[in-house]
């Protein structure tokens, strides 16, 4: 969501030069009570105070910023210990990590970052240590809303990007551990090269590593840019200091080839121009602005898609999501233009291809893609499309169950989902708008379907999918279809079947 006209005051109040930031914020001040003051708002204050507190002339406001400022300073501090005892315990382990986000920001430049309203602590572990840097944290006592300790499973690497931890329960955000460095981008190669070009720094003492000056600045671009509850425009004043303290350090022209590589130049360019349309960057268009090429229709649409509130969003929106996803999800793909890539994209998106899966995994079910993470009942698909892979049975017979549950609350249109194999359609499983989850059998025979590397491949293709967010315009922003609670082969024992469920 766009800054309004109050966040866009603000944001020149922390940034413009003294003179135009002070009658900013007293433009400000005619808008706003600072006692309502919240969200973003109170997130830049501190900023503010930083920036222009010695030039105030109310001495009453002065004193309530200078406190505000402290505030976020202490709470900072509190997070760098909380920080160190899980760095201390990961280096112990052996695990490789690295701080990002905001706590990559304190690292670099301290000052005026410090007084960032620091709400938790980011730390990146390579996708092959991630199931051990989560079994560390859960040994230091941390506890993490949507997973239990020991299950933690390898789909988790492609559902989720990463877990947020606390030490109590109803504190979480107070710890972020992540495989992925954005969401966005399900490839590990990402990741690889944040690790291939870190920078080794300091953190109370202790040696950490943090993300080259050109991926800190990426990640705060694109992971900033998107809808987020509450509302946050924090990530411009990121953006912004990140420009005017370490502009003409930043390697620009490495900063866009990276965002080539991984299909986010489009993006990017977007969220650049975003940026200078709301507070004058301190750089000249020329050092920042995008060498070559321009952002596809669709990636000015997927721009704007991650901008709205996942209520608000089209099915046109939601395709340019899915899109996109899948064209950063192969590196193969994503450092080619997309127009280029349309007819292999639509290609997948009806007869997937397996990527890579890990040598040790021998699980007999494979959630490839479009699942969300592992709950008490099952599995949801989330998006348009959900791809399982499955091993086959021994011999010719193959009748394969699923147990599901598809519903939507009586305000929404139910979930439809069609069963694909090798493009044939299999079965329907219609949702019931309004009524008490059940769980419904459905009976596949995949007997004439052919294994692909020694899987048994299935689409689930999803219309009309339920928006949690929908039900009170906050919270959950999936795209829920199917809740997958087991998928057996009907001469499977009751064990056989179990085991299943539980991958």
């Amino acid at each position: 969501m766009l800054p309004d006209p109050s966040d866009r005051l603000l944001l020149r109040a922390a940034l413009d030069p003294p003179a135009e930031a002070l009658a900013c914020f007293a433009r400000w001040r005619e808008r706003i009570d600072l006692n309502d003051v919240a969200g973003t708002s109170f997130r830049l204050l501190p900023l503010v105070y930083h920036h222009i507190g010695a030039i105030m002339p109310d001495d009453a406001i002065k004193a309530r910023l200078r406190g505000i400022a402290r505030h976020a300073w202490l709470r900072s501090r509190s997070r760098w210990h909380l920080c160190s005892a899980a760095i201390d315990r990961l280096a112990q382990r052996g695990v490789p990590f690295m701080l990002t986000k905001g706590t990559a920001l304190v690292v670099l430049f301290g000052g005026v970052m410090e007084l960032r309203v620091q709400s938790d602590c980011d730390i990146l572990v390579p996708p092959d240590h991630a199931g051990a840097a989560v079994e560390t944290m859960f040994e230091l006592g941390f506890v993490a809303p949507r997973l239990a300790p020991g299950t933690f499973h390898v789909e988790d690497h492609r559902s989720m990007h990463g877990l947020d931890f606390a030490l109590a329960a109803g504190e979480f955000g107070l710890l972020d551990l992540h495989w992925r460095p954005l969401l966005d981008v399900e490839s590990e190669a990402l990741a690889e090269e944040f690790f291939e070009r870190a920078n080794a720094e300091t953190l109370n003492g202790r040696a950490v590593r943090v993300p080259s000056l050109e991926h800190v600045f990426l990640q705060a671009a694109i992971h900033g840019s998107k809808f987020e509850e509450p509302l946050r425009h924090d990530w411009m004043a990121d953006c912004h200091l990140m420009m005017r303290l370490a502009g003409e350090r930043i390697r620009w022209r490495g900063l866009w080839a990276s965002a080539e590589r991984h299909g986010l130049a489009g993006l990017l360019e977007e969220t650049l121009d975003l940026l200078a349309d709301t507070v004058l960057p301190p750089l000249p268009s020329r050092v920042w602005r995008r060498p070559s090429g321009r952002a596809t229709a669709l990636e000015r649409r997927e721009a704007g898609a991650r901008l709205k509130h996942p209520a608000d969003r089209s099915r046109t929106d939601w395709l340019a999501l899915d899109l996109k996803r899948l064209h950063r999800s192969d590196p193969g793909l994503s450092g080619q233009p997309l127009d280029a890539c349309l007819p292999t994209l639509r290609r997948r998106m009806r007869v997937p291809t397996l990527p890579r899966r890990p040598d040790d995994d021998h699980g007999p079910l494979w959630f490839v893609s479009g699942w969300s993470h592992i709950e008490p009942h099952g599995r949801w698909s989330d998006g348009s499309v959900a791809v399982l892979a499955l091993r086959p049975p021994p011999g010719p017979a193959r009748t394969l169950v699923l147990r599901t549950v598809s519903v939507a609350p009586v305000d929404q249109p139910a979930p439809m989902a069609r069963v694909v194999a090798a493009g044939r359609s299999l079965a329907r499983l219609q949702g019931r708008e309004g009524e008490e989850p059940t769980v419904t059998e459905t009976a596949l025979d995949l007997s004439e379907v052919e294994a692909e590397d020694g899987w048994i491949v299935l689409q689930f293709r999803v219309t009309d999918p339920f928006i949690p967010a929908r039900l009170e315009r906050r919270g959950d922003p999936r795209q829920l279809g199917v809740l997958l609670v087991s998928a057996a082969w009907a001469a499977e024992t009751p064990e056989q079947d179990a085991e299943s469920t539980a991958a």
